[in-house]
């Protein structure tokens, strides 16, 4: 969070682009801790995708380790951040199987990426439409989402974005592919 907040301060796109493509990597070490905590730090104003409670890895005993100092705090107004945590609560998610919170959330995701506007979130937005495409996929609806994914391949093509144009090909693919589609 910290490298992400120097680098947006600093308009280093370069540089936030590869901390969004390292992404991935998150996926084994996230627990339901990290994403409670940081809807408690960053988004407390906004209703949390699931309850956290529930969980059988969450202890709210762990809650009190994650205390934010006070430039920290300051870090809840920079948009990337907040969507950089809600990615991970979407890969999260989509991990443990809570599959309609993560259609939701991915939609949420994509709407806020679309209306930002800014280039070095292209990567993001790819991260955000496969999780979404594998979301539909685990839950047998992924004949649902095919209209959608031709109209972000076409976004992608008018872009020129070129990771959401192989991200979004290779998801169409697949989604011929899962229904047989081809001759």
């Amino acid at each position: 969070m910290k490298q992400l907040s120097k680098n947006v301060k600093e308009n280093n796109s370069r540089k936030i682009l590869l901390l969004f493509r390292k992404l991935k990597t998150y996926r084994a070490i996230i627990s339901s801790v990290h994403v409670a905590q940081f809807y408690k730090n960053f988004i407390p104003d906004e209703e949390t995708p699931l309850n956290f409670n529930t969980l059988p890895d969450y202890h709210p005993s762990d809650m009190e380790t994650f205390n934010l100092n006070e430039q920290e705090k300051k870090l809840k107004d920079v948009l990337e951040i907040r969507l950089f945590g809600k990615a991970v609560t979407l890969m999260y998610l989509v991990k443990l199987k809570f599959l309609d919170q993560a259609k939701i959330l991915s939609t949420k995701l994509l709407k806020t990426i679309e209306t930002t506007n800014k280039r070095y979130l292209d990567s993001l937005q790819a991260f955000c439409i496969f999780y979404k495409s594998r979301a539909f996929e685990l839950s047998g609806h992924l004949r649902d989402l095919r209209p959608e994914l031709f109209n972000y391949y076409r976004k992608a093509c008018i872009k020129a974005d070129e990771i959401g144009q192989a991200t979004v090909i290779n998801l169409i693919l697949r989604n011929f592919l899962e229904f047989f589609h081809f001759s």
